[in-house]
């Protein structure tokens, strides 16, 4: 069999809405996504790949605009000598209104469902299974039947899912590393997680390249796609050679915490903070600060005030207020009344408390309480 050249890539998402970034940021992103796909495509052509394989989720089926649907169509048609496998997953899952139906697509896209689970080129010597999302959410897709045995042909399946975690009755496809081993494919191109993954259960086949550009803080480090090979000699099984990463993604998403201890005022804290942004490329970067630490008793972080003199640090700034009041607890244990004898009590609990989130969490209620009896009143809990 000759070598089959293909990319594989996954979770797209163009016109994700990215609401929490307002109006002219959520813009630029989508746009972004849509640059994205298209240096996907380029990419497609310098490696004069005979396949691109996109395993679900290529857009947001609630918020895709036809024109996008559209775009997308005139840039498969710049690839005439590739053939295109699509599988809808979660996010653009096969409905009756999905343009997966209603749309003309190119007749080198392949669009694989439950009624058509594989499509054979007898000419790239390859038979492509797949299945599709029918709804938002899928307890379980079943696997494909291996229809084609033969010796001739390359075997790859399309798989959209959640792959070896236990998802406490499912509802996004849940799947056995070992039961897609099984189905003695050649590879399996996965999608649904947006973080890379690569050689899932360690097989030698199984590969997730996660989100093309990352969708939020939850999906750190590099984002991107995979090119690669499959060949064989006659009579063996087929090889999956030169299987690379290539990263796509321009914008990154970073949780920074910065502690504020002994902070008394806004400018204080923002020399602090400014300690921490600085960025080669701060148009590309998303930045959610944690402000953590113990501030002045009287003093409260103006999220709003920090995030607008912060704006120009990067392409968006988001600030989670997690200071507490640096009261002096040793001191206050000493004292006979109301105050001393919660700071004892609460400090009892503390002890005794599980570290982790329980600890962290009566700590705060131990601060907020203080407040509440020094002030009358909570002035915000961040």
């Amino acid at each position: 069999m000759p070598e089959l050249k293909f990319v594989h890539c996954a979770d797209i998402h163009l016109d994700a809405p990215f609401s929490s970034l307002g109006p002219g940021k959520s813009s630029i992103r989508r746009q972004e996504l849509l640059h994205t796909f298209q240096r996907i495509i380029q990419i497609t052509r310098e490696e004069n790949a005979g396949l691109l394989l996109i395993s679900g989720d290529l857009y947001e089926h609630d918020y895709v605009r036809r024109s996008t649907v559209g775009s997308v169509c005139d840039l498969f048609l710049t690839l005439p000598d590739t053939d295109i496998f699509i599988i809808p997953g979660n996010h653009d899952p096969l409905t009756a209104n999905s343009y997966y139906r209603t749309f003309r697509w190119p007749d080198n896209v392949h669009i694989l469902d439950g009624e058509r689970p594989f499509h054979i080129l007898e000419s790239r010597c390859v038979c492509v299974y797949g299945a599709a999302f029918r709804g938002y959410r899928e307890d379980r897709l079943p696997l494909p039947a291996r229809v084609q045995q033969a010796q001739n042909l390359f075997n790859i399946l399309l798989a959209h899912g959640t792959v070896d975690l236990d998802m406490g009755g499912g509802g996004y496809n849940p799947m056995n590393s070992r039961e897609l081993a099984a189905a003695g494919m050649d590879y399996v191109a996965l999608g649904h997680f947006h973080n890379r993954k690569d050689n899932i259960g360690g097989y030698g086949i199984l590969y997730n390249p996660g989100s093309p550009e990352p969708l939020g803080f939850d999906e750190p480090g590099e984002h991107g796609i995979y090119a690669g090979s499959l060949s064989a000699s006659p009579g063996k099984k087929a090889e999956l050679r030169d299987l690379r990463f290539i990263r796509t993604g321009r914008y990154e998403y970073e949780t920074l915490e910065v502690t504020l201890n002994e902070c008394s005022s806004d400018l204080q804290a923002l020399e602090r903070i400014g300690d921490f942004l600085h960025f080669s490329n701060p148009g590309t970067r998303l930045v959610q600060l944690v402000l953590k630490g113990y501030v002045d008793p009287s003093y409260r972080p103006d999220t709003g005030f920090l995030s607008d003199r912060l704006e120009k640090s990067a392409f968006s700034i988001k600030i989670k207020n997690e200071t507490l009041p640096g009261y002096m607890l040793e001191e206050l244990c000493r004292e006979p009344g109301l105050r001393g004898l919660f700071t004892r009590k609460m400090l009892a609990r503390i002890e005794k408390a599980e570290a982790g989130a329980a600890k962290a969490q009566l700590m705060r209620a131990l601060y907020f309480g203080l407040e509440a009896l020094d002030k009358g009143v909570i002035e915000g809990i961040g």
